[in-house]
């Protein structure tokens, strides 16, 4: 009984993981038929497919359809902006906060509406701020020196404080500055998936000194590099709160929250003096 009830479960698994597949497959079907009709180059391709995080891409065609409504010729297409909008309502939709009709992509006629429907779900988030007693022990320094801190958030309570702070450079509407990076943001939905689904710990990273900042903005001219968010993914038996980078990095997020590979990344990080 116990053996066929193991086979079962196998048996589940398996049929759902090719129910995926499946629907990958469907999904992605659509952008090659852009890309064969000649209405998207290989490279569009791969960043329409890259902008959704969902497990069968089941949004790709509505991006391919708003990329090739608003892309201009011989103009570059800010992907990340579209990523970032993608990205977060999906968030949005998995955790209830956007739900119902609002939680089918296809009902937003333009990139601008979705975004649009993502800033009235945040604001609907109510902010709640942690008390000195959770906050204590949350953030783990792992570089703080005349030239740069480096500091690692154990919990969405303190990346959000720090994003307000120490991080906070993006100007707002009103005249304040806020942290552009979405997992510093009201709604913990984006450090969730990151942090406990993920497996992703980061470290928040920043110069100190005018001098510092001259050198990260000769080396990144077309960047701003006040400061800068770090992906690792963990290694398998590490500790996530460790206070080191342990792990492997995976990437990393400018101020405006523009990604950069691996190899920028950790460029970034040895300018500042970390060892990497």
């Amino acid at each position: 009984m116990k053996n066929q009830s193991i086979n079962g479960l196998m048996f589940e698994s398996y049929v759902n993981h090719n129910k995926r597949n499946v629907q990958l497959n469907e999904n992605k079907a659509q952008l090659k038929q852009m890309l064969s009709g000649n209405k998207i180059d290989q490279n569009e391709f791969n960043e329409i497919l890259n902008s959704d995080s969902s497990p069968t891409k089941k949004f790709v065609g509505w991006i391919g359809r708003q990329f090739l409504k608003t892309k201009e010729p011989n103009a570059p297409f800010d992907w990340d902006q579209l990523r970032n909008a993608v990205t977060e309502f999906i968030v949005l939709a998995n955790n209830g906060t956007i739900t119902g009709e609002d939680s089918n992509i296809e009902k937003y006629p333009s990139y601008e509406a979705l975004q649009q429907k993502v800033n009235q779900a945040n604001e609907q988030v109510k902010e709640k701020g942690p008390s000195k007693s959770q906050m204590e022990g949350d953030v783990e320094v792992y570089l703080d020196n005349n030239n740069a801190l480096v500091v690692a958030p154990l919990n969405h309570a303190a990346s959000r404080k720090l994003g307000m702070s120490e991080f906070a450079h993006r100007i707002t509407k009103d005249g304040g500055k806020d942290c552009a990076w979405c997992i510093t943001f009201k709604n913990d939905g984006h450090w969730k998936d990151y942090f406990e689904n993920q497996l992703i710990t980061f470290y928040f990273a920043k110069p100190k000194t005018p001098e510092k900042l001259k050198e990260l903005q000769k080396a990144f001219p077309r960047r701003n590099v006040q400061s800068c968010a770090v992906l690792v993914d963990i290694a398998p038996g590490s500790d996530p709160e460790s206070d080191s980078p342990e792990g492997k990095i995976r990437e990393g997020f400018d101020a405006d929250d523009k990604k950069m590979s691996a190899e920028d990344t950790i460029k970034y990080l040895k300018i500042l003096g970390v060892d990497v």
